[in-house]
């Protein structure tokens, strides 16, 4: 759920405003609140409903939707959404069985993984071509021959699992 929601979410941002896509993703915690209403029979509030309401207008008026012609790309960032909330549904789920670490281990396991084949299989970059010209950002051969891009890699790893080990750490009683 994690990669597909986010390379849906990726690929948006090739088709839809930045903002636009980052507002409508903003959609996660009425779907979290829906979601574990579902699963969880958690009790949400009147007040609560009320502040979904307004956050769904607020995101309805920061995005505002096309009122012309429908632009299907608009639904890949609220698909991310839901995708992320079903993610979060799940880890509360096995969070008895998992810890925290453990479950973003293997999120992380499986898209690595994931994004791995779909290098191996479409990431020479045959499929740049003026056929698929308007998904040039998803087609363009990956490249790991320069050392900016190797090093960046891996210092996005780096910075990423210390402030992770150190926020683990911190909410660990003492």
């Amino acid at each position: 759920m994690f990669f597909f929601g986010y390379s849906a979410f990726y690929f948006s941002q090739s088709k839809v405003p930045i903002a636009n896509a980052t507002v409508l993703f903003l959609v996660s915690p009425f779907f979290i609140t829906i979601i574990s209403i579902i699963v969880f029979g958690s009790v949400v509030g009147i007040s609560r409903w009320i502040t979904m309401v307004i956050g769904f207008s607020g995101v309805i008026v920061i995005a505002q939707p096309e009122t012309g012609e429908f632009n299907l790309y608009y639904i890949l960032p609220i698909m991310t959404a839901f995708t992320y909330a079903i993610s979060m549904m799940i880890s509360k789920f096995t969070a008895q069985k998992d810890d925290l670490f453990q479950q973003i281990i293997f999120m992380y396991l499986i898209t690595a993984t994931l994004s791995g084949l779909i290098g191996l299989a479409i990431g020479d970059g045959r499929f740049n071509t003026l056929e698929f010209a308007e998904y040039e950002f998803l087609t363009q051969s990956w490249r790991f021959d320069q050392v900016p891009i190797v090093a960046s890699i891996f210092a996005v790893g780096i910075v990423g699992t210390i402030a992770f080990n150190q926020r683990l750490s911190n909410s660990r009683p003492r």
